[in-house]
């Protein structure tokens, strides 16, 4: 592990905590103050270790590898989401190899990246929150520390749940034709003028 000083576009001073493992990073992350970046980098280190210090003892020898921690996850739910063992199946097929505390957030999020090519950014997020969930049921249920998680490390894509629809010409002939029976005399003019100026009308 280790801490780099680095300056913002803005010109202000941050530092970067990074944490490796076999010489590859599996963790960074910026912080405003050295201390806070030393602190975060040197727990997460001591987490890790931990985990393989200690798997045997808290269960994670059987749950070394994602792929296996996923089945095991999703063996404990209640199924109702038919889709849910596409997400697993499809996580596991992307870090079929990778113990479970050495997963980063960068391959997490160039997975997602290379999955949402025309596909809905709810999709994206749902897959986004089954590996997220799979994290926690290894926190809750095998001892996993609490700051291994790389899902909580990326980003929520976000949704635009907003759909337009515009009534069609029999819907508009029964709207007038309600309005024109209406006891307010005036209300089949005002939707009538609404009807021809409003962009909508098209």
């Amino acid at each position: 592990m280790y801490v780099q000083k680095i300056i913002r576009k803005s010109g202000t001073t941050a530092y970067r905590a990074v944490v490796k493992s076999k010489g590859r990073v599996i963790a960074t992350k910026i912080f405003d103050k050295q201390t806070h970046a030393t602190s975060w980098a040197k727990r997460l280190e001591d987490d890790r270790v931990r985990v393989s210090a200690l798997g045997s003892t808290i269960g994670q020898a059987k749950f070394t590898k994602l792929c296996d921690l996923s089945v095991a996850w999703w063996k404990t739910q209640e199924r109702k989401d038919k889709t849910q063992p596409q997400r697993v199946d499809w996580w596991r097929a992307r870090q079929r190899n990778t113990r479970v505390a050495d997963v980063t957030a960068d391959e997490v999020r160039q997975a997602l990246n290379n999955y949402a090519i025309g596909r809905k950014l709810a999709t994206v997020n749902r897959h986004k929150a089954c590996l997220g969930a799979i994290y926690k049921f290894a926190q809750q249920e095998h001892g996993l520390p609490a700051s291994i998680n790389p899902s909580r490390e990326v980003a929520t894509r976000p949704e635009n749940n907003h759909h337009q629809r515009y009534l069609s010409d029999a819907e508009r002939g029964r709207l007038l034709t309600t309005c024109r029976q209406s006891e307010y005399t005036r209300l089949y003019l005002l939707d009538r003028t609404h009807c021809l100026t409003s962009p909508s009308r098209a």
